[in-house]
């Protein structure tokens, strides 16, 4: 794998834990970038397909992005850090969005990495 990594930005509200969604167009996740002020130290991640079978816009049910164990997928973090995350962990997902382990205590944007599968 190799190719342009394109940042991508989710947003975690006041008081919330789950971040806004976004479409992976087929990329693949390769890293999460934190804030300099989070709250949380930990999030897992939740994948979606499109609602119809058509591939319309809007994202179906959200699942838990789990191992073949059944052990949620979560990454742990300070502020500011990169987190690197293994290409073939989230792919084959229309949707991504992030679940924190804590509520925020203000807005968060969150820079997620994709890059082009090659």
């Amino acid at each position: 794998m190799s190719g342009v990594v394109m940042p991508e930005k989710v947003t975690v509200a006041n008081g919330a834990t789950t971040s806004s969604a976004i479409r992976l167009n087929g990329n693949r996740v390769v890293g999460i970038a934190l804030p300099s002020a989070i709250t949380s130290t930990t999030a897992t991640f939740e994948l979606a397909f499109p609602a119809d079978i058509g591939g319309g816009d809007v994202a179906g049910t959200w699942k838990r992005a789990v191992s073949t164990a059944g052990v949620a997928m979560s990454i742990t973090f300070v502020a500011n850090d990169y987190v690197v995350i293994d290409p073939s962990a989230l792919s084959g997902a229309t949707w991504l969005r992030l679940v924190m382990g804590s509520a925020e205590g203000a807005a968060r944007e969150i820079t997620v990495a994709l890059s082009k599968r090659m």
